[in-house]
């Protein structure tokens, strides 16, 4: 696990992207969204889920470029600057969002980080959602949300349409 000094030698601030998707500055700066100036990439810290001050990993997305685009360019549009982190063992969001959670008792489930920032911007700071960043929920997350949430608490999956499309 790491402190924020990790994200020393990247722009603190998100690239106009986000911006232009209606993701306000408050939730970029809340969720420490920083842009990799060098390979043109936004930065998604990952925070533990336990540990909330504590990054665990960093994925970062490869800026204007769609799947189409880095494919035929052999580029990859997702890639870990932490070596071994897998989503699968996390919850984007959480350590930002998860007073909201147990005090909304409502948990908003999203496959990509992005519905999370949106998620914040649109309640104001107030986003009750994390992201799987998959199309599943694994073991491990499952067993966290259930310990980690009120017994009362609805838990709303919000996936792309694409994933029920491929049913």
């Amino acid at each position: 696990m790491y402190n924020d000094d990790i994200l020393r030698g990247y722009a603190p601030y998100p690239h106009e992207e986000l911006i232009q998707e209606g993701i306000s500055f408050n939730a970029c700066n809340k969720f420490s969204i920083h842009t990799d100036m060098e390979d043109e990439r936004l930065l998604f810290p990952h925070y533990d889920w336990n540990e909330y001050n504590k990054i665990v990993g960093i994925q970062g997305r490869k800026i204007n470029m769609d799947n189409y685009t880095a494919k035929a360019l052999g580029i990859p549009k997702y890639i870990n600057y932490i070596k071994g982190y897998k989503k699968e063992s996390n919850l984007y969001g959480w350590s930002q969002n998860h007073q909201n959670i147990i005090d909304k008792k409502e948990l908003i489930i999203f496959e990509g980080v992005k519905s999370v920032l949106k998620d914040d911007t649109f309640k104001k700071g107030l986003g009750n959602s994390v992201s799987v960043g998959n199309h599943f929920l694994s073991k491990q997350q499952i067993v966290f949300i259930l310990k980690n949430t009120p017994p009362d608490a609805e838990i709303i999956i919000g996936f792309d349409n694409d994933i029920f499309n491929n049913l």
